[in-house]
């Protein structure tokens, strides 16, 4: 799924949708908790309810009016002295009060409150031990011999019992929830893997037309992100009519000064004819410059106007090398030098071939110029591109001559033949196309070129 950055979208949907998770997770435990000890706290209600009606059910009264248990709950806690449950009967109007044995020596302090005949109330005390105490209490009338007799019969319990049951409770169900939350993490984070894939495949669409290998994206998109798509089309399409439109205009330009240039030629001819051969030599000096400054930034306006970030296909190096060296060896330069060429079949460079024959065409002219017997051109696929060299065994360059070599109009030998544009217009070619230029000494004397582009 790649790296996850603070500003990446993948990163903010997994960081907000964990959040969202346990947010809801931690609002559901209070809950369920919140009901567990509601629930719980009623069955304790209802025990001690149903402790009370015991009680009552196993009072007797005497002639005399005194109350006696002839019959006490069955639970052992009762019996056992500061257990944490206790029962009290106060029988109203008298001293008499009895209670369970595990109250020992002490009493239940219940809240002077009045009481309705048969209905509970439910208080909260301090008990025996310093405990806290849920206490539910009850007003009954007891028929007697003697008459009727008033009863306010209490049970109480440890209220930390309820705390008990809630710690339990929240222990056993941490575990579930934990195991849930991950389980809903890692479906958010395959629901966001999921939801994102058509903008890595929208990734990918762009990649392929910088690679050179498609022209716009492919409309078959999600909805939400046609808008983009349909931008980034419209942007490619204006984008080809400015080059187009720009190209056109250094045609123009170009067409439009062959017809002085030509004027130019013909006057320095019919100078030379009348005896003013000098004057004829600066201006054939003068029009061939004209026409090398035309035809260099010709060449850089087809460099520079081509689509930004946008490679072109990749070009067989093999099929394009030797169409140049046997163009060369027709030469009379090129014709006396013994040509090694080793060229692999599948190495290729992503450059349109216009750029490749000014490219290549420049620096086996150069090696042309300064070759004293051979020229070799290797050209191989490495691990992580293509590489070119071109070596020749002329005198080669000092360390401060390659410095400065690729600097437009620098001549590093104003006695060979040259208009100081040809390196330059090499580094502007490469540069438009991500090679790597650098110049090396050979071993054994000469100059070696070496491009190196990396596989897009």
């Amino acid at each position: 799924m790649g790296g996850l950055r603070p500003s990446s979208l993948r990163a903010r949907l997994l960081v907000f949708s964990a959040a969202i998770v346990v947010a809801a997770l931690a609002l559901s435990a209070v809950g369920l908790i919140a009901i567990f000890t509601r629930q719980y706290e009623a069955r304790i209600d209802a025990e001690l309810d149903t402790f009370i009606t015991q009680l009552v059910a196993g009072v007797a009264v005497d002639a005399q009016g005194t109350v006696r248990l002839d019959r006490e709950p069955a639970d052992p806690r009762f019996s056992r002295p500061l257990s944490g449950l206790y029962w009290s009967i106060t029988v109203t109007g008298t001293r008499q009060v009895l209670r369970s044995r595990s109250l020992w020596d002490a009493t239940l302090s219940l809240p002077p409150d009045e009481l309705s005949t048969g209905l509970p109330h439910r208080h909260e005390v301090t008990g025996p031990g310093r405990e806290k105490l849920i206490v539910r209490e009850r007003l009954v009338t007891h028929p007697g011999p003697a008459g009727a007799v008033a009863l306010r019969v209490a049970v109480a319990i440890d209220a930390g019992e309820v705390a008990d049951a809630q710690r339990d409770y929240t222990l056993a169900i941490l575990p579930s929830l934990a195991l849930l939350a991950l389980a809903l993490i890692m479906a958010a984070a395959v629901q966001t893997y999921v939801g994102l894939r058509p903008l890595r495949r929208l990734e990918r669409d762009v990649a392929r037309i910088r690679a050179g290998r498609a022209q716009t994206v492919p409309r078959d998109q999600p909805d939400e992100v046609m808008p983009l798509v349909d931008a980034v089309n419209d942007l490619l399409a204006d984008q080809e009519k400015a080059i187009t439109h720009a190209r056109a205009r250094a045609a123009d330009l170009a067409h439009g000064l062959k017809t002085p240039l030509t004027v130019l030629a013909s006057l320095a001819a019919r100078l030379r004819r009348e005896g003013a051969g000098p004057v004829a030599d600066d201006i054939d000096a003068v029009s061939g410059d004209m026409r090398r400054q035309i035809e260099h930034q010709l060449v850089l306006a087809r460099i520079r106007t081509r689509a930004q970030g946008r490679s072109a296909a990749r070009i067989e190096l093999k099929p394009q090398i030797d169409r140049l060296v046997r163009t060369l060896k027709q030469t009379p330069a090129g014709g006396v030098l013994d040509w090694k060429i080793a060229v692999e079949p599948d190495a290729t460079l992503a450059i349109e071939v216009a750029d490749l024959m000014e490219l290549l065409g420049n620096l086996f002219e150069n090696a042309t110029k300064w070759a004293e017997q051979r020229i070799e051109v290797r050209a191989k696929t490495a691990r992580n591109g293509t590489v070119v060299e071109i070596s020749d065994d002329g005198p080669g360059m000092s360390e401060e001559d390659m410095a400065h070599a690729f600097r437009r109009g620098v001549r590093l030998d104003e006695q060979r033949p040259g208009h100081g544009f040809g390196l330059a217009i090499v580094e502007e070619i490469c540069e438009a196309n991500a090679i790597a230029v650098t110049l090396h000494q050979r071993q054994g004397g000469g100059l070696t070129v070496r491009l190196e582009q990396a596989e897009s």
